[in-house]
């Protein structure tokens, strides 16, 4: 499935991440794979689309769980497990880390800043059974771009309206 999005100077057209209700807007077409299931419990079917772009790497990640696998858990556990496991390795520095609120579902958004490394900037979302994960990794001036705010500003739950950005000028 390809999704796409117009470049600046033209109308961005979000595109459903099917078969999931989850939109986004990359800066080009991108197109889907289904990871392996490694184990993981409850985990039905993990799906990503990833974009390099200029320097840096866009992500995103659509993980189905069973109802069951989460019914136990309250949302500010599955958030923070799913955060939890976005930083295994020692050698990451957590940054500014914040909760957040897309289309009425609950989230995280932060930064794991890896020693000499690049910048790996996070947000994990939940509406039940699905986690959303996007990612951007990258040097810090790419993480802090316009583009990549766009990226993660365009990540959601219900279709958003076709907008018009306007090409050059002020």
């Amino acid at each position: 499935m390809t999704l796409t999005a117009f470049l600046l100077g033209a109308a961005i057209a979000p595109t459903q991440l099917t078969p999931h209700s989850v939109w986004v807007e990359f800066p080009q077409p991108v197109e889907s794979r289904e990871l392996e299931l490694k184990g993981e419990p409850g985990v039905l079917k993990r799906t990503a689309w990833e974009l390099p772009f200029q320097d840096s790497l866009m992500r995103v990640d659509v993980i189905t769980f069973s109802p069951e696998a989460l019914s136990e858990l309250r949302d500010d556990e599955i958030l923070d497990r799913a955060r939890d496991g976005a930083q295994t390795m020692t050698k990451f520095v957590v940054l500014n880390h914040k909760y957040v609120r897309v289309d009425g579902s609950p989230g995280r958004q932060f930064d794991i800043q890896v020693e000499h490394g690049p910048l790996m900037r996070h947000m994990i979302l939940l509406r039940r059974p699905l986690v959303v994960h996007a990612l951007v990794v990258g040097p810090k001036e790419s993480v802090d771009s316009d583009s990549v705010k766009a990226f993660f500003a365009s990540v959601r739950f219900t279709p958003p309206s076709v907008t018009i950005r306007p090409s050059g000028g002020s």
